[in-house]
């Protein structure tokens, strides 16, 4: 890491760091054993021998994130072959974005790809790591806003699930605001879901239980037009792969 830093630290664009390897056509044509591998496995070692698009992605990654940029493996499958390419942000002081075309061969720019959540430990769409970039520039109050309505939407529907009811919080513990408590219903659910939506669009969570209600047969064709068409003006021109997720569904 102190190597990437020293080397690299003063250019963000780390999608080039993906051509700096050259490429090992010598294992892919013949299988010959890389020398990176043979001599041992780390970054300095990558610079100097090269390497097949796998190493090229997690060299780029490996020195974005030593240099501070966040930056992720992506992989995929073609028609014939699999692939890999780095993704990493671009940031401005009010917005910010994924690319995911700088470090990536030509050919392999349509195919789709996955990247690693790591909160999770699970393989997710790249779509949905670039639909975070819409988070810069928000409220932090918006953004703990939206997870909190999601969550609700979700208890709601694990309690629909089960036949239970909402039971409120015991007297002293809630606000003192008298309300009444929601009905786990759909009704209910899409409530608390287009609240979440509305304070923060760029958690994948809010509109991935929407999906899910549509694919389980929930929701009428209205209300599927209503969501399509929010997921269209929220999402679909800066993030039209994410939309297309959703919307597939």
């Amino acid at each position: 890491m102190n190597w990437a830093l020293d080397k690299y630290a003063r250019d963000p664009k780390v999608g080039g760091r993906f051509f700096d390897i050259k490429y090992d056509y010598e294992n892919y044509r013949h299988g010959t054993p890389k020398r990176v591998t043979v001599d041992g496995f780390n970054l300095p070692n990558i610079a100097r021998y090269g390497g097949v698009c796998a190493d090229q992605a997690y060299f780029a990654a490996s020195v974005g994130k030593s240099i501070g940029v966040p930056a992720v493996y992506a992989h995929g499958a073609a028609a014939n072959s699999g692939h890999a390419w780095v993704g990493f942000l671009e940031a401005t002081a009010r917005e910010g974005w994924w690319n995911f075309d700088i470090g990536r061969y030509e050919a392999y720019r349509n195919v789709r790809g996955s990247v690693l959540d790591p909160q999770l430990r699970e393989e997710i769409p790249d779509s949905y790591l670039s639909l975070l970039g819409e988070i810069i520039g928000s409220r932090l109050a918006d953004r703990h806003n939206g997870i909190a309505l999601t969550d609700a939407a979700n208890r709601l529907m694990e309690l629909e699930k089960k036949s239970a009811a909402f039971e409120p919080a015991p007297a002293g513990v809630a606000t003192g605001i008298p309300t009444k408590p929601r009905k786990p219903d759909l009704a209910s659910e899409l409530e608390l879901l287009e609240l979440a939506v509305k304070q923060n669009p760029a958690d994948r969570w809010s509109w991935l239980h929407v999906r899910d209600l549509a694919k389980g047969g929930r929701l009428s064709l209205d209300q599927k037009k209503k969501w399509a068409e929010a997921l269209q003006r929220l999402c679909g021109n800066k993030y039209p792969d994410f939309a297309l997720a959703i919307c597939r569904r």
